[in-house]
């Protein structure tokens, strides 16, 4: 077991912005290790920060990360929001992102790009001491070394496409080399795959997730899991002929996708289980049969194939609100994740943790929450906007209200022996996100667990869940680290 002061974290992207940056792989500090250098100080920019390159991991003692590669999908290279920060930010690579946009990289190779990135400098080139590994099993894995160990996983169905004369290449024979290219011993692998990202996705629908960006392919209109999304999730965990298995992750999934996943499971799993990872993410609140109760309105597009979803934020202790958005979890997803053994990690970003007043939801027609008025329940909070500020004594609420939201649904779960060994740390650095105040980095990781030492038994005091002293610091450490390496030496021998 890990020292206490190591930290792990189940899902972050220490390499993605490197991919980014103008000059890389040409320029002194265009690295991994390097900060992303913006020229102004704005709130506009802050998803362009650097949150968890290698030099902010190791100077916050994080020595475990679940590194999620990703090629950028294209509907973010054509936004117009880019085009604003290419003319704000100096640093980000235009032509780059001209290249994707036209389609002159498929995903596949971005994403073998943002490996390259990972493995292009093993020492930091500020300090030779300081290094990277890319670890193949548990086995490699160190726990008192003070290096920055990281296991692969890929985020997005969409980075196992071919790509031929500047158009994608959906066609399963492809997607199915792509996918065993990690399945072999002896190449890169992969712990988790999380089959579908923020963009329409041949494999599963997803959920609407970028409320800034209004490209159609942002916006859901598919109907849970496809044919072709079965068989890359059976092919994923099939570990015939010595192949290995690849679990998956439903973060990003439609509310339909996941439980097309979990009724596979329970079909076609029953005497090979595997455990569920949901990489990062917040609580919905509610359970999904309840979600009409906390629909204000909805209505379709003119000329739009897609519902906008209005909802009431459900309440709950201390004032902390929950995003309801099928983005996160509802409590029916929190007990098949449980029940199966899996892990859940706890994002950092401030809408999933349930900051700000709750934008639209778009939703596919197929699977939108479309209440008659006698469905939806008239509530006294209807028309209240309190908008939480989003100081460092809110971040820590509103993180131990997310947290004790799933150890109590996870509590009434038969067969869950303790739901504190299913959570951990899933902070999405570096995946665009804004991050919450106080724990804006990976460097100050450690600041989050020290001051849980002191609020986590005040807030679940006031939940009504037992916090016996003497229980504080074993569930702090398995939250900061412990579940996680447990987790991968029973799952990534």
């Amino acid at each position: 077991m890990p020292p206490v002061d190591r930290i792990a974290d189940l899902h972050c992207h220490p390499s993605f912005k490197s991919l980014l940056n103008e000059g890389r792989g040409k320029v002194p500090g265009r690295s991994a290790w390097d900060d992303m250098k913006l020229p102004i100080d704005v709130k506009a920019l802050d998803i362009l920060r650097s949150q968890s390159n290698l030099r902010q991991l190791h100077s916050g003692n994080v020595n475990l990360v679940v590194c999620g590669l990703y090629g950028l999908e294209r509907a973010f290279a054509r936004s117009e929001l880019f085009d604003l920060l290419f003319r704000i930010s100096k640093p980000l690579d235009g032509p780059f992102f001209r290249a994707i946009r036209k389609g002159r990289h498929g995903y596949r190779d971005l994403m073998q790009m943002d490996l390259d990135a990972l493995n292009a400098h093993p020492h930091d080139p500020n300090d030779g001491t300081r290094m990277v590994r890319v670890l193949g099993s548990y086995a490699d894995y160190q726990p008192n070394s003070p290096d920055v160990q990281v296991i692969l996983s890929a985020e997005g169905g969409h980075n196992f496409y071919g790509h031929q004369n500047g158009a994608d290449d959906t066609s399963w024979p492809v997607i199915r080399n792509n996918l065993d290219h990690f399945k072999q011993p002896g190449n890169a692998r992969l712990l988790y795959i999380t089959v579908t990202h923020l963009a329409k996705n041949a494999l599963s629908n997803h959920c609407y997730g970028i409320k800034t960006i209004r490209d159609q392919d942002f916006f859901p209109n598919g109907h849970g899991l496809t044919p072709l999304g079965l068989a890359f999730i059976q092919e994923a965990l099939d570990r015939s002929g010595g192949r290995r298995r690849i679990l998956i992750d439903v973060k990003h999934m439609s509310l339909q996708s996941r439980i097309d996943f979990y009724r596979y499971r329970r079909e076609h799993h029953a005497t090979d289980p595997f455990p569920i990872i949901c990489s990062h993410a917040g609580v919905a609140g509610i359970s999904y049969t309840q979600i009409f109760r906390y629909v204000d309105g909805w209505y379709k597009p003119v000329l739009q194939d897609h519902i906008n979803v209005r909802y009431i934020k459900p309440r709950w202790i201390e004032g902390t609100e929950f995003n309801p958005w099928s983005i996160n979890l509802y409590n029916d997803d929190i007990a098949e994740i449980m029940a199966s053994g899996g892990l859940i990690g706890i994002s950092l970003d401030e809408r999933i943790l349930g900051f700000g007043k709750v934008a639209m939801e778009r939703m596919s027609p197929h699977e939108a929450f479309k209440p008659s008025r006698y469905q939806m329940t008239i509530r006294d909070d209807r028309d209240v906007d309190e908008r939480v500020e989003i100081t460092a004594e809110a971040t820590l609420k509103q993180f131990c209200a997310n947290l004790l939201h799933m150890i109590r649904m996870g509590g009434a779960v038969p067969g869950v022996a303790d739901p504190w060994d299913h959570v951990c740390i899933g902070s999405d650095f570096d995946g665009l996100i804004d991050t919450v105040n106080g724990a804006t980095s990976a460097d100050t990781l450690a600041w989050l667990r020290d001051q849980l030492s002191t609020t986590l038994p005040l807030m679940a005091a006031k939940a009504g869940i037992p916090m016996p002293s003497a229980d504080l610091p074993s569930r702090i450490h398995r939250l900061f680290s412990g579940n996680l390496v447990r987790f991968l030496q029973q799952h990534f021998a």
